[in-house]
């Protein structure tokens, strides 16, 4: 959460008091941590508290012991905004011991829209880094696989859906010897500019030589109504890559002597 002024912080209570009433109220945070703010959350008349534990570092051990009993508990345990395959036994070990204690929920730590979607319709991936990987579909599975072992008490399944990420952490196609030791070597020296903004600038301007306002693109070009038609038969493959680019290569040439005539 925010570091908010006093003066937000008091503003919560009777907006919440006026939000209170027949419908349940769950608090959601992302991206941050609750617990600097944790005294004005637990006073607020809410039924629940979601958590992300992934940004967030709050201790669910504390969260536990601090917020009221009859407070649901939604834990952020799955990376809402990455595409890796989570290490469930270590998911488990974070929460397992609040099982039983208060009601709990597991989830991601936010929405999914930050993943691509389904990790099955990659079919050009290598087996091994696409059994690294965990789009959104399958994060929801991780959740299926957290609960029921959460509920049962057995981490077989856990165990069998970790062991890839887990081998990747020692996996030479991840960790190159050469790139580690370079690493090593860095030093808080090397953040820090050698010439200050004055003499940097001075010499951009006498390698670029760029004009008082030099122009550029938004995005990619063209976006004409022909050439996205071309470039959607290209994806479809209803095109190859040289009646593709035959029509588009003099669109993209005209479009370059404008912006440098400008």
């Amino acid at each position: 959460m925010l570091e908010l002024p006093q003066a937000w912080l008091d503003a919560f209570k009777p907006a919440y008091d006026a939000l209170a009433g027949q419908v349940k109220l769950l608090l959601t945070t992302y991206f941050e941590g609750v617990t600097p703010n944790l005294d004005t959350i637990i006073a607020l008349p809410v039924q629940g508290l979601h958590v992300d534990l992934i940004h967030g570092k709050d201790d669910v051990a504390e969260l536990h012991q601090r917020l009221p009993v009859d407070w649901l508990l939604s834990a952020g345990l799955i990376n809402g905004r990455n595409v890796w395959r989570a290490d469930l036994t270590e998911k488990y070990a974070q929460i397992n011991a609040l099982v039983g204690k208060r009601a709990l929920w597991v989830a991601s730590s936010c929405s999914l829209l930050h993943s691509p979607i389904d990790l099955s319709v990659e079919t050009r991936l290598d087996t091994e880094v696409k059994s690294w990987f965990a789009f959104a579909l399958q994060k929801c599975g991780e959740l299926a696989l957290l609960r029921d072992a959460l509920n049962s008490g057995e981490t077989a399944a856990l165990e069998e859906w970790s062991a890839p990420i887990q081998a990747r952490r020692h996996s030479r196609r991840v960790h190159n010897a050469a790139v580690e030791k370079r690493l090593a070597a860095i030093t808080a020296q090397a953040s820090q500019r050698e010439n200050p903004y004055e003499v940097r600038a001075e010499a951009q301007r006498a390698r670029f030589k760029l004009p008082a306002w030099p122009t550029t693109t938004i995005g990619s070009f063209p976006q004409t109504t022909e050439i996205r038609g071309l470039r959607l038969d290209f994806k479809k493959g209803n095109l190859d890559a040289n009646n593709y680019r035959t029509p588009a290569s003099p669109n993209i040439s005209n479009r370059l002597s404008s912006s440098r005539s400008v």
